[in-house]
This record gives C-alpha cells, structure tokens and sequence, in this order.
C-alpha cells in the first residue's frame, strides 16, 4: 500500500511539475513560520526564567499624562 502510494506521488510529480512545485514550497513556508512562531513564543515565555525567584518578578507601570476633553477649557477660563 505504502509503495504504491509513493509510486502515485512520485508519478504527481513528475507529470505537474509546476503544481507540484507551488504545494512544496507552501509546506515549507508554512511549516517554517510554525516553527519560528513556536520558537518565539517559547522565548517569551521563559524570558525572566534564570532568577532563583522568578515568581516574584512584577512589573509596574507609571503613567502620568493627564487627559480631558477639549470642551473642558473655555469652561474652566470662564470659572476661574
């Protein structure tokens, strides 16, 4: 079953090469992006890792910018 399969195949081939060309690069695009996206994510997620305690790594966020409507200013000319 197998060989006959692989004869089948190899027959695909050799007969659309141009068909057959386009399939074989695709796989190899799409598994490549697989694998480095699997890479990255495995990067990501071990990134702070090598400290002794890496379940006490927090991070904290300071923001200070203040936001208010444009409406607000002739409003607050006018009361003060």
């Amino acid at each position: 079953m197998l060989n006959s399969d692989m004869t089948i195949a190899l027959r695909h081939l050799g007969r659309n090469k141009g068909y057959a060309l386009v399939n074989i690069l695709g796989l190899a695009v799409g598994m490549t992006c697989a694998i480095l996206i699997f890479l990255y994510v495995g990067h990501e997620l071990s990134y702070d890792r090598y400290h002794e305690q890496a379940d006490r790594i927090y991070r904290v966020v300071f923001n200070d910018n203040a936001k208010t409507p444009r409406s607000v200013g002739p409003v607050l000319q006018a009361d003060f």
